[in-house]
C-alpha cells in the first residue's frame, strides 16, 4: 500500500474515546432525568429528593441533556467517517457506500429511516471481514436504531400530550410541564436504551478497525 494512501487511514479510537465519554455522561443524563419524573408522580420520593436537593440537580441534567446529545451526533458523524474512509482506502469488499454519503444519510428526509443503518452494517462487515470467524451484531445494529427512532418517535408524537403542572410547579420552582407526560418518561428510557446499544455497536468496530489498522502492512 502506497504511503501517500496510508496517510488516509487513521486509527479511529481516539476519537471513539471522546465520543464513548460523551455518551456514557448523556446515559447518565437521562437516567437523572427519569428519576425526576418518578419523583415528580411518587409525593412521598418527592419530599425526600427535594429536601436533599436532588430536584435541583435532575433539572439541571434535564436541562443539559440536548448539549450532550448533539456533541454526540457530532463525533458520531466524525467516526462514522473516518471508519468508512480506513474502508475504502484498505480495499475492503464492504464499501459500497461512500464516506460522505454514510455520514449524510443521516440528514436525508426517508433516507435517513434505512441507510444510515446499512452503512453501519457494511461498516461493521467490512470492520471483521479479515477475521477467521468474523464477529457477527447479532441484531445490536438493529436494536440500536429501531430504539432510537422509537424515542425520537416518541418524543415528537408525544409532545402534545396532557401535562402535568401547577402544584409542581409551586413545590419544585420549575415548570415541569414538558419533563411530566408519559411520552416524555418514555423517550426518556428508550434513548438511554438506544445509547447502551450504540456504545455495544460502535465500540467493538472502533476497537476492530484499530486492530485491523495496526496489523495491516503499508
Amino acid at each position: 500500500m502506497s504511503s501517500e494512501r496510508a496517510r488516509d487511514i487513521r486509527d479511529p479510537i481516539g476519537l471513539w474515546r471522546w465520543l464513548l465519554g460523551f455518551t456514557l455522561v448523556y446515559i447518565g443524563l437521562r437516567i437523572l432525568g427519569a428519576v425526576l419524573f418518578a419523583a415528580i408522580h411518587t409525593p412521598a420520593l418527592a419530599e425526600t429528593l427535594v429536601a436533599r436537593d436532588f430536584i435541583t440537580w435532575g433539572s439541571i441534567a434535564y436541562d443539559l441533556w440536548p448539549l450532550f446529545y448533539l456533541v454526540c451526533i457530532v463525533l458520531t458523524c466524525l467516526i462514522t467517517y473516518r471508519m468508512m474512509k480506513n474502508l475504502h482506502e484498505l480495499g475492503s469488499a464492504q464499501d459500497e457506500i461512500s464516506p460522505f454519503w454514510s455520514v449524510a444519510y443521516y440528514f436525508v428526509p426517508f433516507a435517513n429511516l434505512i441507510m444510515p443503518v446499512q452503512a453501519v452494517g457494511q461498516i461493521w462487515r467490512g470492520t471483521f471481514w479479515h477475521e477467521e470467524r468474523p464477529r457477527q451484531p447479532n441484531g445490536l445494529i438493529a436494536l440500536w436504531w429501531a430504539s432510537l427512532l422509537l424515542a425520537l418517535g416518541i418524543g415528537i408524537f408525544g409532545a402534545s400530550g396532557p401535562t402535568d403542572t401547577g402544584e409542581f410547579k409551586i413545590m419544585f420552582g420549575f415548570d415541569t410541564s414538558d419533563v411530566t407526560t408519559p411520552a416524555a418518561a418514555a423517550a426518556s428510557a428508550v434513548s438511554g436504551l438506544a445509547a447502551v446499544f450504540f456504545v455495544n455497536v460502535f465500540g467493538p468496530i472502533a476497537r476492530g478497525q484499530s486492530k485491523l489498522i495496526k496489523t495491516t502492512a503499508f
